[in-house]
């Protein structure tokens, strides 16, 4: 897969495309964390960083498993 496969993808059709391939499961789980992310960015209300901080206890394992993924469409 190349530049010219995901330029101009949204965010939403760049998860898709990496759900097709198969280096994530959820589209809807990375639009959690980008949602999260964006909404941390721009508040500081301690309710919201709560949720944040929850949904961001999610996000190693899987970031961990994106990273095995794309180890083995590498070799």
């Amino acid at each position: 897969m190349g530049k010219s496969e995901v330029e101009g993808l949204s965010r939403r059709g760049l998860f898709r495309l990496a759900k097709e391939v198969g280096l994530i499961h959820s589209i809807d789980e990375w639009m959690l964390f980008h949602a999260a992310r964006n909404e941390i960015s721009h508040t500081y209300d301690k309710n919201t960083a709560e949720e944040v901080f929850e949904i961001s206890r999610n996000f190693l394992p899987v970031v961990k498993k994106l990273l095995t993924q794309l180890e083995l469409k590498n070799d």
